[in-house]
């Protein structure tokens, strides 16, 4: 068989090129979306929602690599001109000074910009914010410090958007320093500011600093105020008075992370003043010697009007088992979390003193017992509660509490279980954690389909090392699982949360099939990626 030849290959592109050329519009821009469709795909998220999750998850092709439209936007005019908007639809900007600027051709259709390293030399600053107002259609910002590093800024680059809808900061460090641009052109509908690993060093920030990011951030969420639909603040420069101050009609999500906002009026007041809220999420934590957040308390010298049946998703950091608010919600609250913030595993030796005094020790730890939790299920509505997540230090109530807790929420479908040891001795053997016990207790729940477990077992010998049998760790790990699948049959996924031999801490998780002869069979997944929650919720 003759090899073709150049020409007559040549030829053949052409003609697939003229033929692609021939084809109705609406059959090209069906094409170019499920190319795009395919490619934006990612695993949904099965726990308890955290704060991570109300970051968006970046798509490897929207942001890196190649476009998944570049190599058809290559094959004809027609289809180049259908897939322009698509592929310059997000666009990336970072610290280098030398990088080449997008052409002006395609900034129209710019709707969304990531900018790393924000914090770059002014010269550069002055080109990109230059670069950003001849993006007519930018709607959303995310703006990165560069790896963990926490960067200052004033909010002038973004705020030079005119059409400025959402705006993401993470790690970066408001100042009201040499402000130009005081808020954005129109009001934001979407305003989120979190740290990484800002809790490590939370408690050497200076008040100073504290008061000039919340002089920035007041004033731009003030002028937002009417439209903004979800928030994510610090809550160490946050006032409740500010929050409250009027009214945020169209305010769904609230999340405050960090340590303790400005508690200078009760925190019920913000809730009035949000009526429309849906997702509340509190991670907080109190200083050492402090009193954890209370929203409602049992001995207030008034009643407030108080309207929560909105309200679908509560998470809340160390919960005080007298809050009022607990006998305010309403059944149409469908997921429900009772945490800690960092989690309390991540840092469990340095607030018992085993590691050297740190930074991390600032801050109390003050978990629920089993019968502490116990009060807050006698008062709590949970008859169509759908997803819980519950820490507690164990105690003589736990086979108590947890058939209270499945009396309280029959219709329970995820369950998060984290069970700290109250004495703990990190070099007791594993068997110190009773799990067949545990299973026994979890089996009232007869409606759960996943259920993940945090069983506190003895860091000595359930650590990380370089010197562990990881196969024999594995086959313990196994054998828990299968102990919990064999007292609650009916579920489909269960979970356990350990170390493993890459030296972190993951969720490793199975499915479970019911067999014909009434046994369950465990079949391990892999890595699981929605695992990392130590410094966050």
């Amino acid at each position: 068989m003759s090899t073709p030849t150049i020409s007559t290959t040549t030829d053949t592109l052409y003609s697939g090129q003229r033929s692609l050329a021939n084809l109705p519009v609406e059959i090209l821009y069906l094409i170019r979306d499920s190319l795009v469709d395919a490619s934006g795909r990612y695993r949904d998220v099965i726990s308890v929602p955290r704060v991570e999750d109300h970051f968006p998850h970046d798509s490897a092709s929207a942001f890196r690599g190649e476009h998944p439209l570049h190599a058809l936007s290559a094959t004809c005019r027609s289809l180049r001109s259908i897939c322009l908007p698509s592929l310059f639809q997000h666009i990336t900007l970072d610290r280098d000074a030398d990088a080449s600027l997008p052409a002006p051709s395609i900034l129209p259709y710019v709707r969304a910009l990531r900018y790393f390293a924000y914090s770059v030399g002014r010269d550069v600053h002055r080109k990109h914010i230059d670069l950003i107002r001849n993006m007519r259609n930018l709607a959303q910002i995310r703006c990165y410090g560069y790896g963990h590093e926490v960067l200052s800024d004033n909010l002038d680059l973004p705020f030079a958007a005119a059409a400025l809808d959402s705006l993401l900061l993470e790690n970066i460090h408001l100042t009201d320093e040499s402000v130009s641009i005081h808020h954005p052109t129109s009001p934001l509908r979407v305003f989120k500011l979190y740290f990484h690993n800002r809790f490590t060093v939370l408690a050497t920030i200076p008040s100073a600093e504290l008061d000039a990011e919340n002089r920035r951030l007041e004033p731009i969420l003030d002028y937002s105020r009417h439209r903004m639909e979800e928030m994510v603040l610090p809550g160490e420069a946050t006032r409740l008075s500010f929050l409250s101050r009027s009214q945020w009609h169209g305010l769904r999500t609230l999340v405050l992370c960090g340590t303790l906002p400005i508690l200078d009026v009760p925190f019920v007041d913000v809730l009035l003043a949000m009526p429309r809220l849906g997702s509340l999420t509190l991670s907080v934590a109190p200083r050492v010697g402090t009193a954890p957040l209370v929203i409602w308390p049992a001995l207030a010298d008034r009643t407030p009007n108080l309207d929560l049946r909105n309200l679908h998703h509560f998470a809340i950091a160390y919960p005080a088992e007298t809050d009022m608010v607990f006998a305010h919600l309403t059944s149409n609250l469908k997921t429900l979390a009772l945490r800690d913030m960092p989690r309390y595993y991540a840092r469990k030796l340095q607030l018992l003193n085993f590691n050297r005094t740190t930074s991390l020790q600032a801050y109390a730890a003050p978990i629920l017992t089993y019968a502490s939790a116990a009060r807050i299920f006698e008062i709590f509505n949970g008859s169509d509660l759908e997803r819980l997540e519950l820490v507690v230090f164990e105690d003589d109530a736990e086979a108590q509490t947890l058939r209270r807790i499945a009396r309280c929420c029959p219709n329970l479908r995820f369950f998060e279980l984290h069970r700290y040891r109250v004495e703990p001795d990190e070099w007791q053997a594993l068997s110190v954690v009773p799990v067949a016990h545990i299973a026994q207790c979890l089996a009232i729940f007869s409606s759960l389909h996943t259920l993940r477990v945090h069983l506190d077992f003895p860091l000595g010998l359930a650590g990380h090392s370089p010197y562990r049998d990881w196969e024999a760790w594995d086959c313990f790990v196994d054998a828990q699982a299968q102990t919990l699948a064999d007292s609650l049959p009916w579920l489909k996924r269960i979970a356990i949360l350990c170390a493993d031999r890459r030296g972190v801490t993951v969720w490793t998780t199975w499915s479970a099939h019911l067999e014909d002869d009434g046994r369950v069979t465990l079949l391990r997944d892999a890595f699981d990626w929605n695992c990392v929650e130590e410094v966050w919720m």
